[in-house]
């Protein structure tokens, strides 16, 4: 069964439709539903994978701020709400300058924005990921590693992100 949910997952991400966008929604009304959240302060976040469904759901007009961490969706994607978006330079998924299409769209459009690649860093900049996996990661084309000036500077710009548009 895992690998059938992945696979729906990936196909999600292609094509911009799918079961795990209904998840997504459904735990975005539960949290909507709670007697402590403010529902018109919602923001979604993800890393890699989760960054590109951030981005996806951006494009709803439900959340107030989107921060996806080093992810893309794959298909095209027009936010509507803010987006603080954080990619690293290292990471060679991103050298068709993705990032910087991004950037130019959110401008272009009058959306407030914040994203940045990090040239030091590569994918996963923000996860430590300690012994075999991490040295394997790291030598992939993604240079997956954990780089502390960038997680440092990225978690400071989400916070006041956050703390402008939320």
């Amino acid at each position: 069964m895992k690998p059938l949910c992945i696979a729906s997952t990936l196909a999600t991400m292609a094509t911009g439709r799918g079961a795990a966008l209904g998840d997504c929604e459904s735990a975005r009304r539960w949290l909507a539903d709670q007697p402590t959240v403010d529902a018109d302060r919602i923001g979604v976040m993800g890393f890699c994978m989760g960054g590109g469904f951030a981005l996806l759901l951006s494009q709803t007009g439900l959340y107030r701020v989107a921060v996806p961490f080093y992810g893309r969706a794959g298909v095209a994607v027009e936010p509507v709400c803010p987006v603080v978006a954080s990619f690293g330079g290292r990471d060679l998924q991103f050298a068709d300058g993705y990032p910087q299409r991004l950037e130019a769209d959110l401008a272009e459009r009058g959306i407030p924005h914040d994203v940045v690649v990090y040239p030091e860093a590569g994918h996963s900049f923000m996860t430590r990921t300690p012994g075999a996996k991490g040295a394997v990661a790291r030598r992939t084309p993604l240079h997956a590693e954990y780089h502390e000036p960038s997680a440092t500077d990225a978690t400071e710009r989400v916070r006041a992100f956050l703390r402008d548009h939320l």
